[in-house]
């Protein structure tokens, strides 16, 4: 499946920069989560423990890479080298600060995240803790971020944020992005056009301890957020 984007009606590997509002994606159909809902991805960080990677059975991980403008997460390198080691798709997200430039966390980003390491495109976490900010300065951050990732790397990066955060703050500026939602408590899927859905925390075999799980669209597989190079 290809993902297109309505500002461009091209793939997503070309970059749409204008903050001018377009159309929000509305998502085709609404699944209940009972439907749909299976474990494809998780997503790590230094706060979780692994404790067999010969019991994980998951298509793939996203770890958390970098937060800000110096935070580096220690476990990323080593358990992209478990990963690989277990034939598991391994790809890279950076926590959005509002206390940094979108050019200083980049930086950071991409001293870590090496373009012949990661499986999967990138994937920028912005969290609900910006709620404090304006409007106007998340879409600015954001949309440098997202633009500084398609210069590098040469694909648009994954954007990650809670439904109500992306209706508020996001909505119609980044139809270019392929939109990941947080969202553990919904009953239905995303009302935004959606790639992955993070539905729910909970054991996984092999992880010490309830984990994100996330689950794709029935219109999305892995390819679609395939990095390739």
């Amino acid at each position: 499946t290809t993902i297109f984007t309505s500002c461009t009606k091209k793939p997503i590997e070309n970059s749409c920069t204008t903050n001018k509002k377009q159309v929000v994606p509305i998502a085709q159909k609404r699944y209940q989560k009972d439907e749909i809902a299976k474990v494809d991805i998780i997503d790590l960080s230094h706060h979780n423990s692994i404790g067999d990677w010969d019991k994980i059975k998951v298509k793939a991980i996203y770890h958390k890479a970098t937060e800000g403008a110096t935070f580096v997460d220690n476990q990323y390198t080593k358990r992209q080298i478990q990963a690989h080691k277990h034939n598991i798709y391994y790809g890279a997200y950076h926590l959005l600060s509002a206390t940094s430039t979108a050019q200083k966390q980049f930086v950071n980003f991409k001293s870590v995240v090496n373009k012949d390491s990661i499986d999967l495109r990138p994937m920028l976490d912005i969290e609900t803790t910006l709620y404090s900010q304006s409007v106007d300065n998340i879409r600015k951050l954001t949309r440098e971020w997202v633009d500084l990732c398609k210069q590098h790397y040469g694909v648009i990066p994954i954007i990650y944020t809670a439904d109500d955060f992306y209706r508020k703050y996001l909505a119609g500026y980044f139809n270019d992005c392929p939109y990941w939602s947080g969202d553990i408590k919904a009953t239905k899927s995303p009302q935004y056009e959606w790639v992955l859905w993070q539905y729910k925390m909970d054991l996984v075999e092999g992880i010490n301890g309830k984990i994100d799980c996330n689950t794709f669209n029935p219109n999305n597989t892995i390819t679609d957020i395939l990095f390739v190079r």
